[in-house]
């Protein structure tokens, strides 16, 4: 089951990207993941690959992977929506994520709902206030 609108998240700083999006940096939190972050990396490298082919990302952080490694679709679990490297960042670089999505993942078992269909996911909507309004509040100043 998709919901009506993708929440996105874990789209960051870009100078010719003109979203208010964090640097990740701001957002690097050692304590947030615990012992859950094996499990949250798995979640987000499970997500089901749409959008694909929107060239290569880039690493935010000096000395990241290569772009390749940071991928070129995003992933989703029906209900957000997230680019495909995300999982480097936290996995890497400890960054926070909402803890509304933590507890999604948490109530799903950490587990992607299986049968879902890229190309029923493919034009949902994507709502980019909520990343945008959670990562203003909650970034370092």
């Amino acid at each position: 089951m998709s919901a009506s609108k993708l929440k996105l998240v874990g789209y960051w700083h870009d100078p010719d990207g003109g979203m208010p999006w964090p640097h990740p940096a701001d957002l690097v939190d050692d304590n947030w993941a615990g012992d859950e972050k094996a499990q949250i990396v798995r979640y987000l490298r499970s997500g089901v690959r749409i959008h694909e082919d929107l060239g290569y990302s880039h690493c935010r952080f000096d000395g990241g992977p290569p772009d390749e490694q940071m991928g070129n679709a995003e992933l989703t679990d029906g209900v957000w929506i997230w680019p495909e490297g995300l999982w480097l960042y936290i996995d890497r670089y400890s960054v926070r994520l909402p803890e509304e999505l933590r507890a999604h993942m948490r109530a799903n078992g950490f587990k992607v709902p299986q049968g879902l269909r890229a190309d029923e996911l493919e034009d949902v909507p994507v709502d980019v206030d909520h990343w945008a309004q959670w990562s203003e509040t909650n970034r370092r100043r």
